[in-house]
C-alpha cells in the first residue's frame, strides 16, 4: 500500500495552525468475511486497483486452519471450509504484484466447528389408555449453543400427538390396543443467520422412547368413610381412594352447615374446623371427581 499525507494550514492573519491526514492507497483489498461453518463452500472476491497481463495474485493462509483454494492465483476464488475439532480464527492474505509494484491485504474470520445436537426424548413411561401423557424433550442439547427445533412422531402403536413440534407435546393412547407405543424425537440445529453455511445441511439427532399402555382406569369418586368429630376439632376430608380422577371438588350438601374453607393437602383432600353446635349435627359433604370426559361423585 502507498501512504499519502495531505497537510492543512489555517491562519487568521495573526496565528497559524497546521494539521494533516494520511490516506492509504491500496492496490488490492481482501473481502470482509463473517463466521463460516465447517464444510461450507466459500466465495472469495478481492478487489484490485490494477489489471492486466502483468498483474499476478496469490492467496495464502497466514494462520488458523489449512485452506485449499480452487485457484490461489485468481483475484476471485473459492474454498471448502475444512472440518475442525473446535472453533478457530483463520487469517487469509491476498498479494498483488505488477513489475515493481506490490501490495497485500489480509482478512480474518471465525471458522466454526459444528457438532450434531443430542436428542433426549426422556425416559420410557406408562399411562392408562385414553389418558393424556406429557412428553419432555427439553433435555436435548446442542454443544455449539445453536437453537433447536423439535419434531415428534409415532413410529409404532396407536396414539394421538398434540403439538408435535413442541419440546413438550402430549400423547394420548387411543385405547384400541394396549400394545406399547414407540415415539421418536428428532431435533434439528438452527444455525445463526450471520454464519456462512453454503450447502451444508443442518445436523439432526433422534431419540426413541416407549410408552407402555395399561388398561383404562375406571372413574370412581370415593369421599372416604363417615367421621365422628368433636366441635372445634380439625376435620380432614380425603378422597385419595378415588380412581381415574384428574380434578376434585368438595361441596357442602347441607346449606345450613359451615362453609368449607378448603386447605388442600393433596389434590383430593381438604380440611376445616368442626363448628360449634348445640346438639349432634350431621354435615354432608359431596366429592365430585372429573376424569376423561366423565364425572362421578360420592
Amino acid at each position: 500500500p502507498q501512504a499519502l499525507n495531505f497537510p492543512l494550514e489555517v491562519s487568521d492573519g495573526l496565528d497559524t495552525d497546521t494539521d494533516g491526514i494520511n490516506v492509504t492507497v491500496r492496490l488490492v483489498t481482501a473481502p470482509n468475511l463473517g463466521p463460516i461453518l465447517e464444510g461450507a463452500e466459500v466465495e472469495l472476491k478481492a478487489s484490485a486497483g490494477l489489471e492486466g497481463e502483468t498483474v499476478t495474485y496469490e492467496w495464502s493462509v497466514v494462520a488458523g486452519a489449512p485452506i485449499a483454494f480452487t485457484d490461489e492465483g485468481a483475484l476471485e476464488t473459492t474454498f471448502l471450509a475444512p472440518e475442525i475439532d473446535e472453533d478457530v480464527e483463520v487469517t487469509l492474505r491476498i498479494r498483488l504484484e505488477s513489475g515493481l509494484l506490490e501490495d497485500a491485504d489480509e482478512t480474518t474470520f471465525l471458522l466454526r466447528d459444528n457438532e450434531a445436537p443430542i436428542a433426549d426424548a426422556g425416559e420410557d413411561a406408562s399411562t392408562p389408555a385414553n389418558v393424556v401423557l406429557p412428553l419432555d424433550g427439553s433435555g436435548s442439547t446442542d454443544l455449539d449453543g445453536d437453537a433447536l427445533t423439535y419434531a415428534w412422531q409415532v413410529v409404532e402403536g396407536d396414539a394421538t400427538l398434540t403439538n408435535p413440534s413442541s419440546a413438550t407435546p402430549l400423547v394420548t393412547p387411543n385405547g384400541v390396543s394396549l400394545a406399547p407405543i414407540t415415539l421418536e424425537l428428532t431435533v434439528t440445529e438452527v444455525i445463526a443467520q450471520d454464519v456462512v453455511v453454503g450447502d451444508v445441511e443442518p445436523r439432526t439427532s433422534t431419540d426413541v422412547i416407549t410408552v407402555f399402555v395399561t388398561a383404562p382406569v375406571v372413574l370412581n369418586a370415593d369421599a372416604g368413610p363417615d367421621q365422628v368429630v368433636l366441635e372445634g376439632s380439625p376435620v380432614t376430608l380425603n378422597g385419595d381412594a378415588s380412581t381415574g380422577a384428574s380434578t376434585y371438588a368438595w361441596q357442602l350438601d347441607d346449606p345450613l352447615g359451615p362453609v368449607l374453607p378448603a386447605v388442600s393437602e393433596s389434590p383430593a383432600s381438604a380440611t376445616f374446623t368442626a363448628p360449634a353446635v348445640s346438639s349432634t349435627t350431621v354435615l354432608t359433604y359431596r366429592l365430585t371427581v372429573t376424569g376423561l370426559q366423565a364425572t362421578d361423585s360420592d
